[in-house]
């Protein structure tokens, strides 16, 4: 599985610009993106149609956000899209030690169809999120690549478990 990700931009007092935030989710559920040429619909772990205003909303005051982009390798189509990012959700929550806010689009409308993850950058007790940069590289795609083969969590991958960090990359959670 690929992972391409983006971490969101930070601007003047250290919040993510809310008009790059916008400009992006309008992007995500642009017409053309599905399988049939429709608009993108966005959805979370809980809801198959997430209100993105609402999430924006909510992401308004955070410091910044995570934007991942997840494919299967070859430009393979998965059975389930949305159960596959789910379950890599929960596996990153896990890893990270607490629920994530998060929003996916799936766009079909390039020859490798591709999941859009947009997490914001707190915690689920409102504290900033920060995630190791170790595990961004190389967990979050370990995870998806064993999520995408459906074998169990990997000791590499455990190793990155230290994924949330306390500050200038020093582990919250030691592996």
């Amino acid at each position: 599985m690929k992972l391409n990700p983006q971490r969101g931009g930070i601007r003047g007092r250290g919040f993510a610009s809310a008009k790059a935030v916008d400009a992006h989710l309008r992007y995500l559920e642009r017409d053309g993106v599905t399988k049939d040429g429709e608009k993108g619909q966005v959805y979370s772990a809980d809801r198959e149609a997430e209100d993105s205003r609402a999430f924006l909303e909510r992401g308004r005051e955070d410091r910044h956000q995570f934007r991942f982009i997840v494919s299967s390798e070859d430009g393979k189509e998965l059975a389930d899209p949305r159960e596959t990012t789910r379950n890599l959700m929960k596996q990153m929550e896990a890893d990270l030690g607490t629920r994530l806010d998060w929003i996916g689009v799936d766009h079909h409308n390039t020859g490798h169809p591709h999941t859009h993850i947009v997490v914001r950058g707190i915690t689920e007790d409102g504290k900033t999120l920060n995630i190791a940069g170790d595990y961004i590289a190389h967990g979050i795609r370990e995870r998806a690549s064993e999520i995408d083969a459906g074998t169990r969590p990997s000791e590499r991958a455990r190793g990155c478990k230290a994924a949330r960090t306390g500050g200038r990359g020093r582990p919250l959670h030691p592996a």
